[in-house]
């Protein structure tokens, strides 16, 4: 079992870097936190060799596409922020194209659960969506706990460097 979970890691791994190839620039640490999301993923939905095989390029090309469609609604979210300037005839158009957007989202997602039912059973596309939301949890409780111990330290004088801010103090 340990070996088969480290073969799925490193086909998490080879497909991570594979991925994040061309989109660059998505910040420090995000391979890193892609391979454990496959790797959660994977142990969780306790997919085989042959699965993973097929599922994950389906996932990664539904990430893709969903991150696609997500970049495209950037500039009517700021619209929303400043919606105090927008008149009303503008409000409608902006309501109708979230509308749009929200629905080819649920099109999209519609479509790779299609594909994934193909691959995985249905049992393992339920659990895909909780392990999805207990890989989310996990991450946002550990950038808590390492942003908590940053203030923390920052709190104690001592900041991110050796001897923090007492360096400063001496001059």
């Amino acid at each position: 079992m340990k070996n088969f979970v480290l073969v799925i890691f490193c086909l998490g791994l080879s497909l991570v870097s594979l991925k994040a190839q061309p989109h660059g620039g998505r910040g420090p640490g995000h391979e890193q936190i892609e391979a454990a999301r496959i790797a959660f993923i994977t142990e969780q939905l306790n997919i085989t060799p042959e699965q993973a095989q097929q599922f994950w390029p389906i996932f990664n090309q539904y990430e893709d596409q969903r991150d696609e469609l997500r970049r495209s609604m950037r500039g009517s979210w700021q619209q929303i922020r400043d919606a105090e300037s927008l008149s009303n005839a503008e409000a409608e158009a902006l309501v109708h194209k979230l509308m749009d957007m929200r629905q080819k989202e649920l099109d999209l997602e519609k479509a790779y659960t299609e594909k994934v039912l193909k691959v995985l059973t249905p049992q393992q596309v339920v659990q895909l969506h909780v392990a999805e939301e207990r890989f989310k949890r996990m991450v946002l409780e550990r950038l808590r706990e390492q942003r908590g111990e940053r203030d923390e330290l920052r709190r104690e004088g001592r900041g991110d460097r050796p001897g923090g801010h007492q360096e400063r103090d001496r001059l």
